[in-house]
């Protein structure tokens, strides 16, 4: 193994790099998974991470090798399906408080502090619904 590639793995933020130039494709969905899930400063790197981490699972094969596998892709899908709900909450709301948890963003969604702007957005029950 390389230095570089030494440094790459010892380093959590850079593992998944190291990861991809083996070909490990699963352990770097794994860890970009991982990452995005403890991001929660900002959504866009936690979109970053997650759309990654689903190109990883699709190279590594493992959705057509087990069919069981595509719960994972699904919930990658979900949590970037929240993200994308959380966009369209206005600014106040939205991404001033970082990355929202399902349950905070449901909130968000249904509670008070929407107020009219709910009234104006293009929310609705079918996005609470999917949480």
């Amino acid at each position: 193994q390389s230095t570089w590639g030494e440094f790459l793995a010892a380093h959590d933020s850079y593992a998944w790099v190291h990861a991809l130039e083996t070909g490990d494709f699963s352990d770097a969905h794994s860890i970009l998974v991982s990452q995005a899930e403890c991001e929660t400063r900002t959504s866009a790197r936690r979109r970053t991470l997650l759309s990654l981490g689903k190109l990883a699972l699709i190279a590594s094969g493992a959705l057509e090798m087990d069919p069981t596998e595509a719960d994972r892709f699904r919930a990658i899908d979900d949590a970037l399906y929240a993200l994308q709900v959380q966009a369209m909450l206005p600014p106040e709301i939205g991404e001033t408080n970082g990355v929202l948890r399902p349950n905070e963003l449901v909130r968000a969604l249904i509670g008070d502090q929407l107020g009219a702007a709910a009234a104006d957005s293009a929310l609705g029950g079918s996005e609470i619904a999917r949480f």
